[in-house]
């Protein structure tokens, strides 16, 4: 017998899981779709946006830079790279050494992180109306908290 379950069946409460994981990626689907929404004006996705404001504060840095800073790895950075670097929005040239390579955001990509930037300021504010400032505040800090107790712990490591 097969049984067709609709995508629209809710859960018989609000928490489909109990599962710390499985709630913070759903909320973090959501999330994304709020940025990515917001920022599509600036041909900017949120990871996009997210390397072009790191590339942006610091001039340049190695795809291993990047990589460690947004808590990825060096072949997902490499992918996340791919279309900025094919649209012409950012530069990979060879490192200091001869094993890192260096990428720089190109003016074509200061000029859509600038147009991206007041996007990203409404879809903070989008987040801030969803669950509240204070929420929004304590929320922020939380993610903060994790990824600091995270990088103590695998450095102790």
């Amino acid at each position: 017998m097969h049984m067709h379950i609709s995508r629209r069946t809710k859960p018989e409460s609000d928490s489909a899981t109990p599962c710390y994981g499985a709630s913070i990626r759903k909320a973090s689907r959501i999330i994304t779709r709020i940025y990515d929404d917001a920022l599509a004006a600036s041909g900017l996705n949120l990871t996009q946006f997210s390397i072009a404001y790191l590339l942006n504060q610091n001039r340049s840095a190695t795809i291993s830079d990047l990589a460690v800073w947004m808590d990825t790895d060096k072949t997902a950075m490499g992918r996340n790279l791919f279309p900025l670097e094919r649209d012409g929005l950012v530069i990979i040239r060879p490192g200091k050494d001869r094993r890192s390579r260096e990428v720089v955001l190109t003016a074509t990509g200061r000029g859509h992180y600038k147009k991206a930037v007041p996007l990203w300021k409404l879809a903070q504010k989008r987040v801030e109306e969803l669950i509240g400032q204070k929420a929004a505040a304590e929320l922020r800090d939380l993610l903060h908290l994790i990824a600091a107790k995270s990088e103590a712990v695998n450095k102790s490591a």
